[in-house]
């Protein structure tokens, strides 16, 4: 469990380290994504995690935070 957890943790550090450099770009996130190295490691785990609708549900519930953020809803989902 030790190991699965530092590959995680290492993984979304790389992501959101790769993100805040490009803070200033409308289009950082969507750019990371387009430079997966094909067959990799990352474009496996993001293909996987599309598979199973996690990606779905990870921007459906940040929208909610937002709509929270901007006083427009109490943030839960319906």
């Amino acid at each position: 469990m030790k190991d699965a957890n530092n590959v995680v943790a290492r993984q979304y550090w790389g992501m959101v380290k790769d993100a805040l450099v490009r803070v200033d770009d409308d289009h950082s996130l969507d750019h990371l994504v387009a430079e997966q190295t094909p067959g990799g490691l990352n474009e496996q785990a993001l293909r996987n995690l599309d598979l199973v609708g996690v990606l779905d549900q990870y921007e459906r519930t940040m929208e909610a935070v937002l709509s929270r953020i901007r006083g427009e809803s109490d943030g839960s989902l319906k």
